[in-house]
């Protein structure tokens, strides 16, 4: 059998950087308001690697999955591993989507069916396009 190993593309290492920026920009603003912030790891039994959580509001029990696009498949993607991560953090988390740019409205109305909050990047300022609804 022979080894395999993951390569990571131009593409993806582009889109985790303008993640990451997007993420700095948020925390910036936000850090003056005395939240307390962080992303972390999340280490699932019986999966190889953690589960890497670009942002979680301590404070506030908010948690935040960043994207570089706010196109229908990252949107996508995003629903699915803040749906995912929020099993295995003990605190039932509210969940929220930080995106760059506001996504087409049935994807609002997506998140909005799954009481996901959507926060998106417009002319350097942060907008609440949709709160989450608190996690039971």
């Amino acid at each position: 059998m022979t080894p395999s190993y993951d390569v990571e593309s131009f593409a993806s290492y582009r889109a985790r950087r303008a993640e990451s920026e997007l993420v700095d920009r948020f925390v910036a603003r936000l850090r003056p308001e005395g939240l307390d912030l962080s992303g972390f790891q999340l280490q699932v039994e019986g999966v190889n690697r953690p589960l890497l959580v670009d942002l979680f509001d301590h404070t506030n029990n908010v948690l935040y999955e960043a994207k570089a696009s706010a196109s229908r498949e990252a949107v996508r993607m995003a629903l699915g591993q803040l749906l995912d991560y929020r099993r295995h953090i003990e605190t039932s988390p509210s969940i929220c989507m930080l995106l760059p740019d506001r996504p087409a409205d049935d994807l609002v109305e997506l998140l909005r069916e799954y009481g996901v909050g959507c926060v998106c990047e417009e002319s350097n300022r942060f907008e609440v396009v949709l709160k989450s609804a608190v996690a039971a």
